[in-house]
Order: structure tokens, then C-alpha cells, then sequence
């Protein structure tokens, strides 16, 4: 998990830089940084990682423009991931050297005033942060199989964080095209991240939380993390209950990513685990093998004959439970006669086979957004 080209730009890590060259290698990994300087007059000798990033001011051809473009074809050679040439002795590069950058997915920056130990060091930086998440990433995945006992649940949760405290709740949230250190850096503005931490899991965030008082806001909290990002930023919040104990993480972590489930499919920003209700026991079955084969033997009747018959029995079926079976209220929303909504939704308790019980439909329909929700999410 190296960080990119692409992401030393935005982080405006140079001073007045423009990418002049090889935009479409801006995905390239940085796996170190290096100083491109006495080489340059014997590169055939050089010594330059597959993944390194170099940064030249050119002072050893600063008369002598023309290599430029031998020193280019020898770095795209070597795997080098990109040139940053400080603004010194070149103003700007020929079109030659362009071309050859373009073509070979070279990204070639220019910029000003920046001293060059500084760049390595916030490079080398972002790298590190970026390990530690991934670190992190992993020991919540070993939480997550549920194969240890509560007191080494607690040992990989000082792994994260030493300073974790016993009293902890945790949150799941997704935003839209939002990058980690962004997320770190908002978010640590509201909660001290000295006691808490902030994790990359399946294109989202976890924020475990953890305070030595008891009696903390859980509510005030995530209502402040909502008011930092706008309403069309946030996909969605799932928040776990209260523990005091870090043994009970990998529930919190479960309750938190089942609470997000149920925002998504109920189009709710921000869902709590212990108000989910009778969801809490259909929530952490969605994997069970009983429960698969009870739902597909059941929807497949349905959607085969919509498919067979170009029907919409399950949008039918949908608006009937969202609206608790209300035929009046799913012929409104659905524009459809009442006479018709009834007789589908008669036909779909006929293709289950299991009379006529509301409750049923509504289990069905919520396993079957589960279910299209999991399929592209899978976060369990």
C-alpha cells in the first residue's frame, strides 16, 4: 500500500509543481525517493530501484539540454516511477522529452522553492502511515473471524493502539471519493486519535473509539463527525453499542458494519445497532447457509417469473412491505390499480407456498436486499 504519483500531487508536497509530462502514469507506486544528481553523467552505471522517485535540479547538464532525453529513456528502462526537476537551471523541457514521457507513462513534475530533504521526508512519511494502515487493516480481519478468545481480542486491539482505553464504541462509514489521511486529519479534529484510531476496511472507515470516561456522548459524537462532511458525502454511518471493555471488540466491530448494512438498505445516513430491533438476529445471519437456502428457494420462484413474464412482482412485493402492506398506499406509489398490486402480491404468496403472511414477504425482501447489498459490498 505505497502511495502514488497521483497522490504526492494532491498533497501538495511541492511547492508551485505542474505536472508537465506523463499524466497517464500518475498511478504509479512510489516505493522510495531518491536524489537524481552525479549520476546523470554515467547512467548507464546507475543505481536506481524499480518503484524509486527521483528529484533533480539537472545542475549536471545544465548546459547541456540535450541529454535530457537519454537520462528519460534510461529512467523508464531502470522502472523508475516519475522525475520532479526543481525549477533552477530548467524553466520547462523540450517536446522531445515529452513525447517520450507521454508515451511511456512517465510522470515528469516541475516545481519551486521546495528543499528536497523535505519531500523525501513527507514521501517517507505518507509510505510509513500508509503500512501502519494496512497493518491495522489485517489485525481487524483477525478480529473479525471470531477465533479468539475476549482477552487476546484485546491484545490485538493494543497492536492498533496502545493507548486504547476500556471504554469503546465502534463506527463504520463510507464517503464519497474521500482518501485516508484526509479522513484522519477531519476526523482528528473532533476525536483524539491519541486513544483512538481510524482504519481502512473494505473502501470505508472504522473508527474505534475508546475514552477513560464512561459516561461519554456517543450520540453528540457522530453527530460531529456527520457535520464535518456534507449530506452527499456521507453513504452512510453504522454505530455499534457502548462497551467497557476491549475484549467485546469484535462485537462492537460486527454491531457497526451490521448498522451499516441497515442504513444502506433502509436509505438511512445514520444507523445505531441497539435500536435495529428484531435485525439484530437477521443481521449476523446473512451468511448462514439455512437462511441462503431458505431465501433462494423462495425469491428464484419470484424473479423466474418475472423474468418469464416481464412482471415486477418484486418491485410490487417491495413497495407492499415498505408501505406494511398497505394495498392502497404500493398502488399510489407504484401506479398501478389496487386490483393489481392485490393480484401480485396473491401471486407471490402462491409461489412461496407458505399462505398468506405478511411477515414473510417482509423477511424475504430484507434478505433479498441483503443479499444484492453483500454481493457488492461483502464486508463480512
Amino acid at each position: 500500500m505505497n502511495v502514488t504519483v497521483d497522490e504526492i500531487l494532491k498533497r501538495n508536497i511541492f511547492d508551485k509543481c505542474t505536472l508537465i509530462a506523463g499524466k497517464k502514469g500518475v498511478k504509479n507506486i512510489i516505493k522510495s525517493v531518491g536524489i537524481l544528481d552525479y549520476e546523470i553523467e554515467n547512467m548507464d552505471n546507475s543505481k536506481f530501484d524499480n518503484g524509486e522517485f527521483l528529484i533533480t535540479s539537472l545542475l549536471e547538464i545544465k548546459n547541456k539540454p540535450e541529454m535530457l532525453e537519454k537520462i528519460v529513456f534510461k529512467l523508464v528502462e531502470l522502472g523508475v516511477s516519475g522525475l520532479a526537476i526543481k525549477k533552477i537551471y530548467y524553466k520547462n523541457i523540450s517536446d522531445n522529452v515529452k513525447k517520450i514521457a507521454d508515451k511511456n507513462n512517465f510522470p515528469i513534475i516541475m516545481f519551486e522553492d521546495t528543499f528536497f530533504e523535505n519531500i523525501i521526508i513527507k514521501i517517507d512519511e505518507i509510505n510509513k502511515e500508509k503500512k501502519i494502515c494496512k497493518k491495522n487493516t489485517n489485525l481487524i480481519k483477525k478480529i473479525l473471524k471470531g477465533e479468539y478468545r475476549d482477552n487476546h481480542v484485546e491484545e490485538i486491539a493494543k497492536n492498533i493502539n496502545i493507548n486504547f482505553c476500556a471504554n469503546c464504541f465502534v463506527a463504520y462509514f463510507k464517503l464519497k471519493n474521500k482518501r485516508y489521511l484526509d479522513v484522519v486529519d477531519k476526523v482528528g479534529r473532533i476525536v483524539n486519535l491519541n486513544y483512538s484510531s481510524i482504519i481502512m476496511y473494505k473502501e470505508g472507515f472504522l473508527l474505534i473509539y475508546t475514552s477513560e470516561k464512561k459516561n461519554f456522548e456517543l450520540n453528540n459524537l457522530i453527530g460531529n463527525i456527520s457535520k464535518i462532511y456534507s449530506e452527499d458525502t456521507i453513504l452512510g454511518i453504522g454505530v455499534s453499542m457502548k462497551y467497557n471493555t476491549l475484549e467485546k471488540l469484535y462485537y462492537a466491530i460486527n454491531e457497526s458494519l451490521f448498522s451499516y448494512y441497515y442504513s444502506m438498505i433502509n436509505d438511512r445516513k445514520t444507523s445505531y445497532y441497539d435500536e435495529l430491533g428484531l435485525y439484530q438476529i437477521l443481521l449476523p445471519n446473512i451468511k448462514n447457509k439455512w437462511i441462503e437456502k431458505f431465501y433462494n428457494s423462495r425469491i428464484k420462484k419470484i424473479t423466474d417469473y418475472d423474468l418469464k413474464n416481464k412482471t415486477g412482482l418484486i418491485d410490487t412485493i417491495d413497495a407492499f412491505v415498505n408501505n406494511n402492506g398497505n394495498y392502497k398506499k404500493t398502488a399510489y406509489e407504484t401506479s398501478q390499480h389496487i386490483n393489481t398490486v392485490r393480484y401480485r402480491i396473491d401471486k407471490a404468496y402462491s409461489l412461496i407456498g407458505q399462505g398468506k403472511h405478511f411477515e414473510i414477504l417482509a423477511i424475504i425482501m430484507f434478505f433479498h436486499k441483503i443479499m444484492l447489498f453483500d454481493e457488492e459490498n461483502n464486508l463480512f
